[in-house]
């Protein structure tokens, strides 16, 4: 069995590698979608992420007890499918 430093180190590796994705996806998006620089969609596309990913955690926690999950997931899942 493995050790538990060894299973950190992995999911911290993981992790990290998921966001170097999401960056780089980020930042793909920006050049293409907005015609900017690389250098602009670089620096505006994981800004841009990081900052919408903020206000949705705020408002999460802000008004998250009067949220009913399953049907923010319903109309999540219906605006991407449409």
């Amino acid at each position: 069995m493995q050790s538990q430093n060894y299973q950190r180190t992995m999911n911290a590796c993981f992790i990290a590698y998921m966001v170097q994705a999401v960056s780089q996806w980020a930042s793909l998006f920006a050049e293409k979608g907005l015609g900017v620089t690389k250098t602009i969609g670089d620096l505006a596309g994981p800004m841009s992420f990081a900052m919408l990913m903020g206000t949705s955690r705020l408002l999460y926690g802000k008004y998250g007890e009067k949220w009913e999950s399953w049907r923010q997931s319903y109309f999540q899942s219906y605006y991407w499918l449409d």
